[in-house]
């Protein structure tokens, strides 16, 4: 066989044809059914190196992907093929989790397309890595297998599997084929995978899976639904041989009944028909254990305290906590995204799970990863706030776990990209690198003809303004524009700016434009201090506003909020929350009781201060009230001013966004901070509606 397959690899590459398999047997002396076998033997092998072969009944055999240069049938134990080779061992342990026999070496050595010598060296290669408890029997005659309880062995898959295969496994690419067929398009991995028969129940685990969403609420992302159908795959593999899982250790973290359901709704659709009654007890825990430790793909309709079970209260701590700080270095509110709060919960309790199950983790294959995790930088940027908080909460109940920052930064990702990109979003929205004034006689015809050339030229979220103002200041361009460009002559004072005519070519406006914005740097405007009096309305568009859409917020909302802003004096020695609430209500619509508390579970996490503008933010969710509000107490000059923000929990976006208008504002309009310390009612009603009105004006 050995000597074979050198022949038919020579033939296949140096054909770019199809060869049939009868001209394969004239030319080895081979029968036509060897050769066939010797095809099916070759197509695994080269799958492992991700080589594509064609078979196509009529026409013959045929290699889509050329060999590497370096390629022989003995390829996988050379140096240069290091990466394959490193994985080879732990593909023999899934053959070994999936099957629950004994094993030949020999049927090994065929599957992989190796000798029995290198099979024997690979499994004395990952026996040391084997967790406590797990072993690999050896029987002369009769083969190998693994020995260790049922529980460490479904562990044992969730670890290696996904570290091994595509993550979109059970993802897979279509193509059109011929006369218009839809064929499936597998990787090298999917054809390896089918060799296994791991696609054979496919319809009852995919239905299986469908019914635990449906169950739960909310859809597995792809990645976390590739792992959960592996593992009920292993589960219809090894039940027939060894029977329902034992021996489950407990867990500090209880299972949420609602995935504890949906683990019995998709046992019974996935392998209830080799059990011939009811699901053991303890498969629908390990199943559950594993739904409540996947990342959702959407945000459910239901409460999320519900996902989230005994663990939410933890996971609102390190939330609460985290966005403080990073509110407060920010300038910025995000209390108002409710999708995102409600992703963060979910992520992270999903994270703390995964790494309270216990997985052995493998020294040589993710414990190198572990160890350039541990590298984290020493700055307390966003991530690393989050991973801070997330250890200082749960880092008690998963202190068993090893390289348990490295690991809870590896899980926390999804989390981590989530907040990221929100900051991400607001930063470019409220600190744009520039922002242009385009002023010109010639009317709206040249302003958006210019505006569209700027925009090509200037980054993503800076503010293009043409509209026209004769009467314009120097010192409102100065604090409000960084680049002033008109087609006349206009006073601006140091501010840069250019002047271009009509009949200047779009590409020598181009070349003008694009020099200007590159000589101007970023400009940083300072807030003016909270002793300087301010102007009766903020000056000019907010900075890096070009990307805020008016539509986005609820006029009602916002004329109701501009209605309802009460300004009023916090007495020495009174507690900031007492006197909010009643304040807010005054109207009698709202339940004292409630925003009471409400207000204390949240000041319990800290409060949001703004040294510079000596402004605290003192907000909630709560059920007390029936709508956004929002007011000021004035402490005296010697304490913070307090920005009050209420908000009923399942308040929408666009009604929302108004409290976060607020915030921004402190930082984003010069005086607008002046206003609330030291402007009466009337005039900071004023200044919200210049605030909120300049926001629908903007192009």
């Amino acid at each position: 066989m050995e000597d074979r397959f050198p022949l038919i690899l020579q033939l296949l590459s140096g054909e770019t044809d199809y060869i049939t398999i009868e001209r394969i047997a004239e030319i080895t002396g081979a029968g036509v059914r060897t050769i066939h076998r010797d095809i099916e033997r070759l197509e695994r092998s080269l799958a492992l190196r991700g080589i594509r072969l064609e078979r196509r009944r009529g026409y013959g055999v045929r290699l889509i992907d050329a060999l590497p240069g370096d390629f022989s049938p003995g390829v996988a134990d050379h140096p240069a093929r290091a990466g394959v080779a490193s994985r080879r061992p732990f593909l023999i342990l899934l053959y070994l989790i999936a099957s629950g026999r004994w094993i030949k070496i020999s049927e090994l050595a065929h599957s992989l397309m190796v000798s029995d010598s290198s099979v024997s060296s690979d499994l004395s290669v990952l026996e040391p890595h084997l967790a406590p408890g797990v072993g690999i029997g050896r029987q002369k005659g009769v083969g190998v297998r693994l020995e260790c309880d049922e529980y460490r062995a479904r562990m044992l898959f969730l670890s290696v599997f996904p570290r091994i295969f595509p993550r979109n496994l059970v993802v897979r690419e279509t193509k059109r084929g011929d006369y218009g067929r839809v064929k499936q398009e597998r990787t090298a991995a999917g054809r390896l995978l089918s060799s296994l028969g791991i696609y054979n129940p496919a319809g009852q685990i995919m239905r299986g899976i469908a019914a635990a969403e449906e169950s739960c609420g909310f859809r597995f992302a792809p990645s976390f639904s590739s792992l959960v159908y592996g593992y009920m795959y292993v589960v219809r593999r090894r039940l027939p041989e060894l029977g329902p899982v034992t021996g489950i250790p407990q867990s500090q973290i209880e299972t949420p009944q609602l995935f504890l359901d949906a683990a019995r709704i998709a046992a019974t659709a996935a392998f209830g028909d080799m059990l011939g009654g009811p699901t053991p007890g303890g498969e629908i825990e390990v199943l559950g254990r594993l739904l409540s430790a996947a990342e959702a793909a959407e945000i459910p309709d239901i409460e999320v305290s519900v996902v989230t079970g005994s663990i939410g209260p933890g996971v609102d701590a390190v939330l609460e906590r985290t966005l403080t700080a990073v509110e407060q270095r920010e300038h910025l509110w995000l209390h108002d995204d409710r999708s995102l709060l409600n992703y963060l919960r979910m992520s992270i309790a999903a994270a703390v799970r995964r790494v309270s199950l216990g997985i052995p983790r493998w020294s040589e294959f993710s414990n190198a990863d572990l160890v350039e995790l541990e590298q984290l930088p020493n700055e307390r940027d966003d991530y690393g706030l989050l991973l801070d908080e997330v250890l200082r909460e749960f880092g008690g109940m998963l202190s068993g776990a090893p390289h348990l920052r490295a690991l809870l930064a590896n899980e926390l990702g999804e989390a981590g990209f989530a907040l990221s990109a929100k900051l991400s979003g607001l930063r470019r929205r409220r600190s744009a690198d520039l922002r242009v004034k385009i002023m010109c006689y010639e009317g709206l015809g040249m302003s958006s003809y210019l505006a569209a050339i700027t925009r090509e030229l200037l980054p993503p979220g800076a503010l293009v303004d043409t509209r026209w103002a004769g009467r314009l200041q120097a010192e409102e361009i100065s604090t409000g524009y960084d680049l002033v460009i008109s087609t006349f002559p206009v006073e601006i004072g140091d501010t840069p700016g250019i002047v271009v005519t009509g009949d200047t070519s779009p590409q020598q406006l181009r070349e003008t434009i694009a020099e200007a914005v590159r000589g101007l740097g970023r400009r940083v405007i300072s807030p003016k201090s909270s002793d300087t009096p301010g102007p009766a309305s903020p000056p000019g568009p907010p900075k890096g506003s070009g990307a805020f859409d008016s539509a986005a917020l609820s006029l009602p909302t916002i004329m109701n909020m501009v209605y309802g802003f009460f300004v009023a004096e916090l007495p020495a020695n009174a507690d900031a929350t007492v006197v909010a609430v009643e304040y807010l209500t005054r109207r009698g619509d709202c339940d004292p009781q409630q925003l009471q508390a409400d207000f204390e579970r949240r000041e319990s996490y800290g409060s949001l201060v703004f040294e510079e503008y000596n402004i605290q933010i003192l907000h909630c969710r709560s059920k007390g009230v029936p709508e956004p509000r929002a007011g000021v107490l004035r402490c005296g000059a010697t304490l913070p001013t307090v920005l009050v923000l209420v908000a009923p929990p399942s308040t929408p976006a666009p009604q929302t966004q108004v409290l976060s208008e607020l915030v921004v504002a402190l930082s984003d309009h010069p005086g607008f901070a002046h206003h609330l310390i030291h402007s009466d009612r009337a005039e900071i009603q004023t200044a919200l509606l210049s605030l909120f009105g300049r926001r629908a004006l903007l192009p």
